[in-house]
């Protein structure tokens, strides 16, 4: 008997697994791994989406089974490759996600839910002269005469009728298919393009070692300490070469911004052999470049994390920039980092995966360092000098020193860039009689006061509220105002200085921001105020000077990558700066924390050494893995019950703290609990946790708890 295991969607995480459905007749000789099918499911048998994950032909179960059978095929082709179909599974077991989640992580939705149409169009054998037809009839055939197809419905809704159509189609003068928008025509590449790439002395030795060891033809990993998205030519080198061997080279970027910077180089390297995947992707354009990328057999895809699961055939080289860039990591569950999907896909297609940084993850370094990854090193160049100013006055937001700089820069005719990850003008609104501090009803976090729109924010939920004058929880009428944001910095730096000052945050649209950065790099502004969105104006030929607020925060934060992520910023930053007698100043309450002496020095390998020795003292990684249990309900007693009850359960194996509020308390009017896990996150050790998940979600009650693994430490 021939059967078929099944993703099947929306079914609870306590009996996820694969389905077993029979195969009828009618569809053996077209059943497919890694085809969306239709099957009844659960005692109404109602039809839902499923993905076939394997064909059992020989089905002979020790006692007999009621097998339902797959009521139709819903794609001719397969949509996932056996790869990725591996890759789901592999998913589904290392981030404790359903086989559907992870089929959904991997697959583009807007495929999922792409609708069967037909199309029509003329039939180029036959000839029409011979045959009397209506004024209708040769409407449509004007219609159609540009050669291309169209939907039936859209020529039913101009200029006809169904009846119309089928009396066209009896006569052979037009055809009518069925179409779906997975249908893509594959991508037209142009040559290869001869343009060469000259490298100097230190990245070519580098190139010929990554060179060397993509030849060897298996599985090859090397950690790049130095280079960044600035040393550009390197990774189109390397990819240049991969492709001319007939190979496909995935090229990871943290942030959209990094493409955008880049396409100008990528047309000139590669014309047309390429394709980009990101998040800002129409649904339309994203089905397209699927399909494109699946039907070519060489091609060079460059994206955000989201390429990182695309149908890309015989991969020769994944190459990850910025690899220590929390944007790998997804913020929603499925908590999936793309470096290890990256590191799974490299292993399957035995090729060659590079990671590269100028401040590397402590992680991967510590790794390299082990020789679990080849380590090859780039000499750090940065010409910017770097000034720590310590400020503890309250009074005014900026030190003096920035005052000064300004002052100098503008009397260059030169450009200065500040840097504030803090929308809003007040951070912080406080009633000075009580000290109650406004905070969202529907999170645990505090309202922003921005002056352009007069409302108290809340930057987690959106909630908004109209500003406060008397408070709530004691009627004063001395309400303070304190903390900056970006609005209270270009206020204050108004008031210094005469000078063209530009505001530019997430509130700006896509459009308002992209002019705003141009005007920027043609010096219409003499001051950019920004949060991190502004960082790729900093190669502007007349910035000299980039002052950044606001570290302290992540130092003092509860996430224990916040130094290297803080390294990793000001790093990038630096290698952005070429121009001579450039300059950063952080500011900082902080000013004697030995972090910021290692910073100074731009000493990556120093603070290195120093950070390992802190997490080895409190068993961080890369001495133990963490994977932290959230539990989130509406009732806080649910959310807090819960995580106790799971607490019990586990404590009986692995010694855990009790459960805790997490980071980010009340999210959504959610209230969340954590349970913090340090142990080895190996196959034993999710397999144990998996079934005591399984024993957790059937006990009815917590039904009304929702419960998520996450491996990353983000909530």
């Amino acid at each position: 008997m021939l059967v078929a295991e099944v993703a099947v969607e929306n079914t609870a995480y306590s009996y996820d697994k694969l389905f077993i459905y029979k195969i009828p007749k009618n569809l053996e000789k077209k059943i497919k791994i890694g085809q969306q099918v239709l099957v009844p499911f659960g005692n109404k048998n109602e039809q839902r989406k499923g993905l076939v994950f394997k064909l059992i032909a020989d089905f002979s179960p020790s006692k007999p089974l009621n097998l339902k059978n797959i009521c139709e095929i819903n794609n001719e082709q397969p949509i996932l490759t056996t790869e990725l179909i591996r890759l789901a599974t592999w998913l589904s077991k290392t981030v404790f996600c359903t086989y559907f989640e992870a089929v959904g992580t991997i697959f583009p939705s807007c495929l999922w839910k792409s609708k069967k149409q037909i199309t029509v169009r003329l039939n180029p054998t036959q000839t029409i002269s011979h045959f009397k037809l209506t004024s209708k009839q040769l409407a449509i055939i004007k219609q159609l005469s540009n050669g291309q197809t169209q939907p039936l419905s859209k020529l039913i809704k101009t200029c006809t009728t169904r009846s119309v159509i089928n009396t066209l189609e009896k006569k052979g003068v037009i055809i009518s298919e069925l179409y779906t928008s997975q249908n893509v025509q594959p991508l037209a590449l142009s040559p290869m393009l001869a343009t060469e790439i000259s490298l100097g002395p230190t990245d070519k030795k580098i190139y010929e070692q990554l060179i060397s060891e993509f030849k060897k033809q298996k599985l090859a990993a090397a950690l790049l300490f130095g280079p960044s998205f600035c040393d550009t030519l390197l990774f189109f080198k390397l990819a240049k070469k991969v492709l001319s061997s007939g190979k496909s080279t995935l090229l990871l970027v943290p942030e959209i911004e990094i493409i955008e910077q880049l396409h100008p180089l990528l047309i000139k390297y590669f014309g047309n052999n390429f394709i980009v995947i990101h998040r800002n992707l129409t649904n339309k354009e994203r089905v397209i470049r699927w399909q494109q990328i699946k039907s070519s057999s060489t091609i060079l895809v460059v994206g955000t994390r989201l390429a990182v699961f695309t149908p890309i055939n015989n991969l020769g080289a994944i190459i990850v920039t910025e690899e220590s860039g929390t944007s790998y990591i997804s913020e929603h569950n499925p908590f999936y980092n793309a470096l290890e999907v990256a590191k799974f896909r490299a292993k399957f297609n035995n090729c060659l995966l590079v990671f590269a940084s100028p401040t590397p993850s402590v992680i991967n370094l510590y790794k390299a360092k082990q020789g679990r990854f080849k380590l090859l090193q780039l000499p750090q160049e940065t010409t910017a000098k770097i000034t720590l100013v310590g400020k503890e006055n309250n009074a005014t937001i900026f030190a003096p020193e920035l005052i000064n700089t300004l002052s100098a820069n503008m009397k260059n005719n030169k450009q200065s860039i500040i840097v504030l990850n803090q929308k809003g003008y007040s951070t912080i609104i406080r009633c000075s009689n009580c000290k109650n501090v406004l905070c969202c009803p529907h999170c645990s976090s505090n309202l922003v006061y921005h002056n352009r729109t007069g409302f108290l924010h809340c930057h987690r939920c959106n909630y908004k509220t109209e500003s406060k004058s008397i408070c709530d929880a004691c009627g004063s009428e001395f309400i303070e105002y304190l903390g900056f944001g970006i609005e209270k910095v270009t206020a204050q730096l108004s008031k210094f200085f005469n000078a063209r000052i530009l505001k530019l945050d997430a509130e700006n649209n896509t459009q308002d921001l992209e002019m705003g950065l141009q005007h920027f790099f043609e010096h219409q502004y003499d001051i950019l105020v920004g949060t991190q969105a502004v960082l790729k104006c900093i190669s502007a030929p007349n910035v000299m000077l980039v002052y950044v607020l606001g570290l302290d925060q992540n130092l003092l934060s509860n996430d224990y990558r916040g130094t290297e992520q803080t390294f990793s910023l000001i790093m990038q930053i630096a290698k952005q700066m070429q121009t001579k007698d450039s300059q950063i100043i952080l500011q900082t309450s902080l000013p004697t924390d030995k972090f910021w002496k290692f910073i100074q020095q731009k000493d990556y390998l120093a603070f290195f050494e120093h950070e390992l020795i802190l997490r080895k003292t409190l068993n961080l990684p890369p001495f133990c893995d963490l994977i932290v249990i959230g539990f989130v309900s509406k009732n806080q007693n649910l959310a807090y019950n819960a995580a106790c009850f799971f607490h019990k359960m586990i404590i009986e194996k692995i010694n855990v703290t009790p459960p805790i509020p997490a980071n980010t308390f009340q999210l959504n009017s959610n209230f969340r609990y954590k349970i913090v896990i340090k142990h080895k996150n190996d196959s034993a050790f999710r397999s144990f946790l998996r079934n005591l998940l399984y024993d957790f979600f059937n006990c009815h009650n917590h039904k009304n708890t929702h419960v998520f693994v996450d491996s990353s430490l983000t909530l």
